[in-house]
């Protein structure tokens, strides 16, 4: 999504200009152990992402907008101080999802950002496998929104883009040449959505 907003605004310099930072792998939701594929291991490198890279960068570019989105890592099977793994249904995970995300928005606001957006993710189907997977189920996407909705109650400040009904809207839920391995979208994709919607949603 970022290079598609990256694109757009290259192509409309006039109304934006957008710093993409990311860190594969990694989300908002601090410490623990999570499971990916059969293992259940620490996320290394991850804690220290936001620090190191978002921050500084609010901090040069004092953007107008900072936007978010975040899929799968934030509501995988997770744990902290429990054997058992947890999902973003039980309190101690969502009370976590809660107190991580309003810390990172009142830094970024303390850093100088003057908005703050969370994107409502489209919910991926992992590589378009018959099989159920954990990640598509959208009780744990509902926790998610939740958490940006109730920031956005909070604060005049922070919005929230539905990018997701958007998705639906256009019957790209299933399209698989716009995501072809069911999550990520392709540079096309990602650029047709900025110029049609996303954009000009970011600059409102």
């Amino acid at each position: 999504l970022g290079t598609g907003l990256v694109r757009w605004a290259a192509a409309n310099p006039e109304m934006a200009q957008v710093e993409v930072v990311s860190a594969p792998g990694c989300g908002f939701l601090l410490g623990g152990e999570r499971r990916t594929g059969d293992t259940i291991a620490p996320i290394e490198g991850c804690d220290r992402w936001i620090d190191e890279f978002v921050y500084p960068t609010v901090e040069q570019a004092a953007p107008d907008v900072v936007i978010s989105m975040v899929s799968s890592w934030d509501i995988i099977d997770r744990r902290w101080d429990t054997e058992d793994l947890l999902t973003p249904v039980d309190p101690d995970y969502s009370s976590r999802l809660d107190r991580d995300y309003e810390q990172l928005v009142t830094d970024v606001f303390e850093r100088g950002a003057t908005r703050f957006a969370f994107i409502r993710h489209p919910i991926q189907d992992v590589y378009w496998l018959p099989t159920a997977d954990a990640q598509e189920d959208p009780a744990r996407h509902d926790v998610l929104y939740g958490v940006y909705d109730r920031l956005a109650v909070d604060s005049e400040r922070v919005d929230v883009v539905a990018l997701d009904e958007w998705f639906t809207e256009r019957g790209l839920d299933r399209s698989e040449e716009a995501r072809p391995d069911g999550i990520h979208l392709t540079p096309e994709a990602a650029e047709t959505i900025s110029d049609e919607f996303l954009g000009e949603a970011l600059v409102r």
